[in-house]
């Protein structure tokens, strides 16, 4: 795949990936990937929809966050900027109340 993505031949890496997806669904690296190259290739709106898609399994990916942001700021969605700036804000409160939970339970 590396030798794909150095040739610029990004339908074939785009395909790899969805392969690699269908083989290791529980493998949270792969979209990720995906989401990624769609971003460098300039396809914003398809790397948007593929971290929308890595939230929606798992709304506490830091990764996904910074790929929404990164695509926000590409297209100078201000918007946008700041709807991901609130969520990430959400998601650190989860993280906050599941992380005193954990250590009013560990007592």
């Amino acid at each position: 795949m590396e030798l794909k993505i150095k040739a610029r031949k990004f339908k074939e890496v785009i395909e790899v990936i969805n392969r690699l997806i269908e083989l290791e669904p529980q493998e949270f690296e792969w979209p990720l990937l995906k989401a990624n190259i769609f971003s460098y290739i300039g396809e914003q709106e398809l790397a948007r929809k593929e971290f929308e898609e890595i939230l929606e399994k798992d709304p506490l990916r830091v990764e996904a966050y910074h790929g929404l942001a990164m695509v926000s700021s590409e297209q100078s969605d201000e918007n946008s900027l700041k709807d991901v700036s609130r969520r990430v804000e959400e998601a650190m409160e989860k993280c906050d109340k599941r992380d005193k939970l954990g250590r009013k339970s560990q007592t």
